[in-house]
This record gives structure tokens, sequence and C-alpha cells, in this order.
């Protein structure tokens, strides 16, 4: 109760509601043969003049803060007629509704099943000849839908559609139920429901991907490209349940007609001829002798037709990826097919049109738990007729590959032209060094890389090998430091260091390299004056440290941290309870983004996943120049492509070594200032830093990680008292 009126409170003023003490008026009423007396207490507040005015009880609100906002924006959208009705179609196959029944009306229900939204829909096409112009989702524009007799019937209110009399329209919208794949033909139906209505916006990306490619956006929605938007949905109808669209129905493509649509046949056709030709007139002058007789050989094969297998054989700084430049340019420039793979991403973006075996091949990831591997190609794919018409593969850093992925891609060669002979007469050319890094066998014991090596697969028998051996960095700067390095590195690669019988470590000098004392100094040497240089993308590119050291580096560059949080989740829903949120968050995988992203603009990252081959492959780096909610805008730092800017988005990512499925949906990004040994073979570098405080514990890892620079001025390591291990298996170097 209050004595008089106060102030208002939280926007609502307090009525003056006196007690029976303060003299307020009362009065007795019976109710129920009780006596009850009245009083203010019984009385809801209110304010007699504005219920005078507006004859109706009024509540009172000062509007005075932040809160006139909400009042002024959320009355006028609410009510139904700011409401759209969604009205749900159902999609079946004929005779396939779902049916209620009990005992007593089972066999009456069967022979008669209920009319559903899409039964009504045909019957009204026959009998309404306005119906008969409609899609299925138009239908309650027009249409409502009564319940209890499973009709529709027109509209008596509405906006009159001009030239039909007595049609009326709405705003009611109409949405098919969404049908799983495996539900193969009511899956279908449903696509064949939406194709001629939605088939602009499916083939609406193909339309966007060629305007880029052409550098045309005058180009308008064809024929062919409606052809090809039906090849894409023929794919997935044949891996999901082995369909031809003209099975089910639908419109069947024209296969023929999508040649000219073969990415993979058009990107290695789209090199400038002149530009090739002129890049080989200069340069083949200045082949060295070993460089001149391995060119020489190789084209001789190619221009015999014989093909074969080679294998060059190439440390660090002989000119092999000057020699295989030159061998593309010159089977490209006569208007040939020559294909270039690399083994890792980083090698990759160094050849001219390179790409990752895995990616360009579309071979599996985990290749030692499949006893026979197949490469996912057909004679009617676009990488199947790419093959078809190829004159060469390269396959650089091939030493890094399982076996059996040069396995499948003999068998699958025999397969494209229906011939027994050795990779049907194709010409392959591995480049590689067999003391670098062996084939990458999870929890596997020496034995097992071993056999997973390319020396341990039958199809060597039939290699031809071809080597170079003298050092490039020695005779185009005469740097004498440089010869013995190359000597040093040999000795490293061939385990000609002696070992300490005791410890098992090797002892490296004074004159191969300069040692640090501490993780700091070890950056401060590679990374002087980071915090003036971060956005000179030339000094970023040709230094980096091997070993992660990463969130130090990134803390010295100037700005705010951004932190991108990944969406973990588990593909199969029974597993949620087994594998909580938390814990799929904690995951930190080799080679998959981490649940915490924390960037800054300048950071120098590194490309986990082949989002745009040869552009952006697995392994490229870059610098990131600005960092967006749903997009990373960053400037290439390595290979062909460097200066060019581009974005990275995020996308879903499932790992395939763990015991269980689960996706992650993160930018497909990892800090790259330091990284791992094996991530950086096929990089050369200005200055590299190497921390050995953890020992190399896999064949060649110490080789590649200090052959990454020509010179032991731009080497430093950190280790302690000069001593390491060097892990070689003699078997892969016989």
């Amino acid at each position: 109760m209050e004595s008089a009126q106060n102030d208002i409170c939280d926007g609502y003023p307090v009525y003056r509601r006196r007690s029976k003490e303060d003299n307020s008026r009362t009065i007795k009423v019976k109710v129920q043969n009780q006596e009850i007396e009245i009083g203010n207490k019984f009385i809801v507040p209110y304010c007699p003049l504005l219920s005078r005015i507006f004859e109706t009880h009024v509540n009172v609100e000062s509007c005075h803060s932040a809160k006139s906002i909400k009042f002024l924006c959320k009355y006028v959208t609410k009510g139904s007629d700011m409401a759209v009705f969604v009205v749900h179609l159902a999609v079946h196959l004929e005779n396939g509704q779902r049916v209620y029944f009990t005992e007593a009306n089972a066999a009456q229900r069967a022979e008669r099943p209920p009319s559903t939204t899409l039964t009504s829909f045909f019957a009204m096409c026959e009998a309404d000849p306005f119906a008969a112009t409609l899609m299925y989702v138009e239908m309650p524009k027009y249409y409502t839908w009564n319940q209890s007799t499973k009709k529709f019937q027109r509209r008596k209110q509405g906006t009159p559609v001009p030239d039909w009399p007595q049609v009326f329209s709405t705003d009611a919208l109409g949405r098919m139920y969404t049908v799983h794949p495996r539900n193969d033909e009511c899956f279908y139906l449903r696509l064949l429901l939406l194709w001629n209505k939605y088939k602009d916006d499916i083939c609406e990306d193909i339309l966007h991907r060629l305007r880029i490619q052409t550098n045309n956006p005058d180009i308008q929605i064809t024929d062919e490209i409606y052809n090809e938007g039906l090849i894409l949905i023929e794919d997935q109808c044949l891996t999901i349940a082995n369909k031809l669209l003209i099975e089910v129905g639908m419109i069947a493509p024209n296969r023929s007609m999508h040649d000219a649509f073969n990415q993979e046949l058009n990107r290695e056709l789209q090199y400038n001829v002149d530009t090739l030709q002129e890049f080989v007139r200069n340069n083949v002058p200045l082949l060295n002798e070993q460089q001149k007789q391995v060119y020489e050989t190789l084209m001789q094969a190619v221009d015999n037709n014989t093909g074969g297998i080679f294998f060059l054989d190439a440390p660090g700084g002989t000119g092999k990826t000057f020699v295989i430049l030159l061998i593309l340019a010159t089977i490209r420039s006569r208007c040939n097919i020559a294909l270039a793979l690399a083994s890792s991403g980083i090698a990759a973006t160094l050849l001219d049109g390179g790409r990752t075996a895995h990616s360009a091949l579309k071979l599996p990831l985990i290749l030692n738990t499949i006893d026979t591997p197949t490469y996912n190609i057909s004679r009617s794919n676009a990488m199947g007729k790419l093959l078809m018409q190829c004159k060469l593969i390269v396959w650089d850093e091939c030493t890094m590959a399982h076996k059996k992925s040069l396995e499948a891609l003999n068998f699958t060669l025999k397969d494209l032209r229906r011939n027994n002979n050795l990779f049907d007469g194709f010409m392959i050319l591995l480049v590689g060094d067999f003391r670098q890094t062996s084939p990458v066998i999870p929890r596997e014991t020496p034995a097992d890389e071993l056999n997973a090596c390319l020396k341990a697969s039958p199809l060597c028998n039939n290699v031809k090998t071809l080597s170079l051996t003298t050092n490039m960095r020695v005779q185009l700067q005469n740097d004498q430091s440089a010869a013995q390095f190359s000597k040093q590195l040999l000795a490293v690669g061939n385990a000609k260091v002696p070992v300490d019988a005791t410890s098992g470590l090797i002892t490296l000098t004074n004159d191969f390299c300069r040692f640090v004392h501490s993780q700091l100094a070890l950056i401060e040497n590679d990374f002087p004056n980071i915090c003036e240089n971060y956005q000179n993308y030339a000094w970023l590119s040709q230094r980096a440290i091997l070993q992660a050291l990463n969130f130090t580096i990134q803390s010295k560059i100037a700005g705010d941290l951004v932190t991108y949080k990944s969406v973990d989740s588990m593909t199969n829903p029974d597993d949620v309870v087994n594998y909580p949120t938390e814990f799929l968050n904690s995951l930190e995988l080799p080679g998959f983004p981490p649940h915490n992203l924390q960037l800054k603009v300048g950071t120098v990252i590194m490309i986990l996943r082949n989002l745009n081959p040869p552009r952006l492959c697995n392994g490229t780096r870059l610098s990131v120049k600005r960092l967006m909610p749903n997009l990373i805008e960053a400037t290439i730092i390595n290979g062909k492509y460097t200066g060019e800017n581009v974005c990275i988005p995020r996308i879903p990512m499932i790992p395939t070594d763990l015991p269980f499925d689960f996706k992650r949906l993160q930018f497909p990004v990892r800090l790259a200032f330091a990284m791992t040994i094996n991530k950086s073979q096929g990089q050369s570098l200005s200055v590299c830093g190497i921390n050995l405080e953890n020992h190399c514990f896999s064949h060649g890892q110490l080789y590649v990680a200090c052959s990454r620079v020509g010179k032991p001025s731009a080497l430093f390591v950190l280790t302690s008292d000069q001593k390491t291990k060097n892990v070689v298996y003699q078997r892969a170097l016989q």
C-alpha cells in the first residue's frame, strides 16, 4: 500500500493505494454466504483519466532509457500479418505415403491410403487449369490445404491474379520435406521436382567459375552450363546409388559436351606458348653438362614415345627444379600436356602448374591400411581424359610417397587404355633424394617404413636412374664454404659422420653451422627485427625455424590478437555421448588446425588443405593481411604465385587417423614462422633455424633440416653440446 503516488520506478509509476488504516474506502460483499470486506488491495492500480479516455485499462510506462528503442521497433513487427505462413509439402513415391492405422481399419487404409499434398497436387493439375501452370512448391501461395478433406482449395482472399478470375495469391510459402540420399528413388523424385524451378540457382556457381576463368563477367547461363550441372548431380547419384539420372526420370546429361568444361584439361592447355618457347630458348644454353645430358635423355624419350619410368637422383643445390621446369616448358610449348605433381605441398608450389599427387590423382590419404589402393579415375571423368592425352608425368619429392601410390598409378594408366604394358607406355619422371625423409607410417616400425619405400616396389626393377651431382651454388656463387657445406651435408645424409658409441649421437662442427644456446637467440638470429620486417613478404618467405616456436615469434608482432574457435562435432550422432565437445576441442592433431586459432595481421600461416591447386596447395605459406569473422585475407609468399592476395574460408575437415570420426569446422591454416621438418621438405631458404632440443627420430630428418640452406653461415642450430641424433636407414640408400 502507498499513501501517496511516488516517482517512476523502473519505468512504471507507483500509484497511490491507501490502506484501511489510512482511511481508504471499503465495502462488504457476500460471497458464498460469507461476508468479505473489499479494499484497495483487491483492485489493480490504474489511472482513471486514461481509462475514461480510451475506455479500457491502460498500463502506463515511461520509456525514458535505451528501452525506448525496443518499444519503437517491437510492436510494429508483431502480429500474424507480419509473419509468413509456411506449408510443408510431402515427398514420396507412388503408394509410398505414410499411413496411420489400427487393427480395425488396417485393410481399409491399405486399400485406400489417405491423400497427401503431393497426390492432391497431381489431382489438382488434372482438374484445375491454373494449378497445371504451377510448380509443386508454389501451390500454398494460391491454395489452402484442408487437413480434414485432404484436398487443396483455392484461396478466397488475397491479391487477385491477373487473367485468372477467382484466383488469389498470398505470401504463403511451400517447403518440400528434405529427403536423405539413402532413400534413393524418393531423393531423386525431390530433385526432379526441384530441377526445373531452381536449375538457374543450382548452376549459378558453375556460371560464376566460368566468368572468372574466362575473365568475362557478361557470360550468361546456357544449355551447356545446365548440362554441366546435370553431370555434377549424376556423378553424385552414381557415387551414392550407382544410378544414372535417366533411370530416375530426370534429363540425361550430354557427357560429350562435358569436354568443353573439363577443368583438368583446360588448366593444362592454358599456358602461353610464346612465353614458354622464349623460356626454353633462354635457358637451354644455361644447362651444365650433367643437366644437359638429363634434359636430352628425357626429351628424346618423349619425342620417340618410348615411355618408361625414370628416376632423377638429385641432392639439394644441384638444380633439379631448374631442369624439371625446363622439361615441362619444352613439352607444353609444343601444345602437349605435361602433368607436374609433388608429394609435398611446398614442392608443388615450386613447379609451374604443380599440384600434390594426392589431390590431383584423388589418392586416399592413408595408404598403409589399404591392400590395393586405386585412384578414383575412370575413362569418362576429367582426370582420366587428361591422363590419356598426357605426354609426361613428373613426380617431385617422390621419396616421400608410399610405394602403393606408384603401383596404383600403374594400375590406373593400364586400365585407362586397356593395355597391360608398364604404365601403358606413359613416361614417368620420378624426382627425389632417398637421403631425405621416407613415407610417414603412423605408429609403425622402421621396417614398416622401409617396406613402404618406393625401392621396395617391384616396379623399381624397371626404373632408369639419372643423376645430378654438381652443386650449382658453388659454381654460380664461387662460394668455397658452400662447397665444403655440400660435402658435409652428403656425409650427414649417407650416415658417414662418426657416431659416439655410448650416446648414439653425432657431433656437429663449428664450420657446419652456427650454434645458439636458447630459443630466444634462435628467434633473434632467424627473424632479426621482425617488428620492422613482418610486412616484407620476400624477407619472410626466405626464413623459417624447424620445430615449433610460433607463438613466441607472433608475440613480437604489434597488433591485436584475433581468436577463431572451431566447431567440433561427431559425424555419427550415436557417438556424441562417448566423445563430449570438450574432448574434441582438446585434440591437437598433425596436419590439422587447432580449436583455438590465434592470429595477428602480418602473421605467417601455412595452408593445410588443397583449396585451389596449384595456387593454394597444402603447404603454401602466406602472410595474413586482414582478419574477418568468416574470411582470412592473406598474401602468398612462396612459389609461382608470390604476391597474390587470396581469401581463405572456414571448411569442414575430418581426420583419417583416429578410431572415430569427428568434424572440425575451422580455417585450414596453422602458424608457420616455424614448421616441422617434414613440412619444410622441398623448400629453399636464405636463413634457417633448427631447434634440436628434441632429437630427430626418423630417416633423413636431420639431412632435410640442414639442407634447406646452401651455406653454414645461414644455418642456426639449437642443441645440447653440439650433439644430436642422425637417423639413417642404410637399406633406403642401397
